[in-house]
């Protein structure tokens, strides 16, 4: 695989063949039933998927608790194997997941191709592949690769192993991007890639049927691509990120419940300032986040996922929007106002954006 830069390799996520994806999307939902397509969010009369539409929104994530074998193909030696188990071992301290060493069947089989560059399947998308091929690649891999340089490689395909898909494939981030900026950026050399490569590994956004985790989008991730201005609609870079973010270790504990960060208790009622957008998420079913505003009339306005609702009241209690979700935006009178954002479905964390702004 080619490289974005001379000295920052691109990965690139392996994608399971078009005739294996609704066998694999079965095999995603018996290792983890939450993985499957919220259907129960169907538009009522909306017709019956097909299965190949229904596979596109099943999820990859292994169930909590998992313990992943783990084969290595091409002998590596005992350092080499512990160096690469450690970095993986280190997604552990925040995701309830685990990483095992196995001689024999493997979950995760694990390459050191030359040429070959740095690749993972999704999930357990990693179940469709027949032994004995591998099933994440890190080329040439040796130890006296740098210490960053593994950190930021094997974690980086470590997320990819447990189910994370690449951070700038997010629709925000997605939208920043100056579609002939990247075709001519990796269209030169040395990545020489397609028109039709640049649009699935960098301009296709991920379903948010598909994650989990679903808070605002991280520029700074370590499953974030590095893109220079060219790239960018503004012309300024994308940094990507080099090792584990803040964000990125809440988001594995969210992912992957019991262990890691507490997750942190309900925030409770919120004021909002006119004029001012809050960011946020919900994790868990059935959880109120609550503000409180002072409108000097407007509008409340506000962006949730389909597993979310908000409601908007008056200071007397009136409902001026009860169960609205997707993009809400409702007149306000002046006075108070309180907003309401809950979790209505029975997984998932879902981000939201609510404001009270005067247009």
């Amino acid at each position: 695989m080619s490289t974005a830069a001379p000295d920052v390799p691109v990965c690139m996520p392996i994608s399971l063949p078009a005739d294996r994806l609704v066998n694999a999307a079965k095999l995603a939902v018996q290792a983890n039933p939450a993985n499957a397509p919220m259907l129960a969010l169907a538009a009522p009369g909306m017709p019956l998927l097909e299965p190949s539409h229904l596979a596109a929104l099943t999820g990859t994530f292994w169930a909590a608790g998992t313990t992943l074998t783990v084969r290595f193909l091409d002998g590596p030696t005992a350092g080499e194997r512990a160096a690469i188990l450690s970095h993986l071992r280190a997604l552990s301290e925040f995701a309830n997941i685990d990483w095992e060493e196995t001689s024999g069947r493997a979950m995760i089989r694990i390459a050191r191709t030359p040429g070959r560059g740095y690749s993972s399947y999704v999930g357990t998308q990693n179940l469709s592949i027949p032994e004995p091929m591998p099933t994440m690649t890190l080329d040439s891999f040796t130890l006296a690769w740098p210490e960053g340089e593994r950190r930021r490689v094997i974690r980086h395909e470590g997320l990819h192993a447990i189910g994370f898909v690449h951070e700038h494939q997010r629709r925000a981030i997605v939208e920043l991007l100056d579609p002939q900026g990247c075709y001519d950026y990796y269209g030169d050399p040395p990545n020489l890639w397609p028109k039709r490569m640049v649009d699935a590994q960098v301009l296709t956004w991920t379903p948010d049927e598909k994650l989990w985790y679903l808070d605002p989008a991280e520029p700074h991730s370590l499953a974030c691509y590095q893109f220079p201005g060219r790239c960018t609609k503004s012309r300024q870079p994308i940094p990507g990120g080099t090792d584990l973010t803040d964000r990125d270790k809440a988001t594995l504990a969210k992912a992957y419940p019991g262990r890691g960060p507490v997750a942190p208790p309900p925030l409770g009622r919120q004021r909002l300032e006119f004029g001012v957008e809050v960011e946020d998420s919900i994790s868990r079913p059935g959880e109120v986040d609550e503000f409180d505003a002072e409108a000097p009339g407007g509008f409340i306005r506000a962006t949730t996922t389909p597993i979310l609702q908000i409601g908007v009241f008056s200071g007397d209690g009136r409902r001026l929007i009860d169960q609205g979700t997707g993009a809400v935006r409702v007149s306000v009178p002046q006075g108070p106002v309180r907003i309401k954002v809950k979790h209505t479905y029975a997984r998932g964390t879902a981000a939201y954006r609510v404001g009270c702004v005067a247009g």
